[in-house]
């Protein structure tokens, strides 16, 4: 798997906007599940978001009872979507307007 950057989230966060919208349940999981895989690869992109996002995926896939219990409610899966939703789409708005703020 290539380094995630900002793009690549943009584009697999388009079919969990897709999903909400039509409800789609098996859907969100395999959003949810793509997205946690991604959060643990090492990129600049990764490094950039707060470390809650990347702290949660590694403790979700090292399957650490606390974070499979919490994480195992859907709403709370949507929730964390749409958090990491929100920020990608701040970041990729900054990088519009700024090209040069492109990397953080």
């Amino acid at each position: 798997m290539k380094a995630p950057q900002l793009e690549d989230y943009q584009q697999l966060l388009e079919h969990y906007a897709e999903a909400i919208k039509s409800q789609t349940t098996p859907r969100l999981e395999l959003v949810f599940a793509r997205v946690m895989r991604m959060l643990i690869q090492p990129s600049d992109f990764n490094a950039s978001l707060p470390q809650p996002f990347v702290t949660t995926a590694r403790r979700y896939l090292a399957k650490k009872p606390d974070a499979l219990s919490h994480l195992r409610d859907p709403e709370v899966q949507q929730f964390f979507l749409s958090d990491l939703y929100d920020f990608v789409q701040l970041k990729a708005l900054r990088k519009k307007r700024s090209p040069a703020a492109g990397t953080d």
